[in-house]
């Protein structure tokens, strides 16, 4: 999740998805290293990916699709640094699904 400030005073959020299913064809995801998903909190009995070709946003105030809640974990410095590289190269070709205005 990455939140920036808009001049109005809210924070809009852009959500990078993760998901167990593997990617399509047409879609960027990065498989997720068994170390990254336990760091995480997520399965570490089937694989897992983070998807870079398409981004969600939303607003945080007000938000119909999003919760307050503690973090599950943590991606490593590294990986982290892995999955920005991926989006930011590939900015102008992701796709930014708006879930509200």
């Amino acid at each position: 999740m990455l939140r920036v400030q808009t001049v109005d005073g809210d924070s809009l959020v852009y959500l990078i998805a993760i998901s167990s299913k593997a990617p399509a064809a047409g879609q960027k995801a990065l498989a997720i290293p068994p170390i990254e998903r336990r760091r995480v909190g997520l399965d570490l009995a089937g694989e897992a990916w983070v998807y870079v070709s398409e981004v969600n946003s939303d607003r945080l105030n007000g938000s119909w699709y999003l919760e307050p809640q503690e973090p599950l974990g943590r991606f490593s410095a590294a990986f982290f640094r892995k999955i920005a590289s991926a989006v930011v190269s590939g900015i102008s070709a992701s796709r930014v699904v708006r879930r509200a205005d």
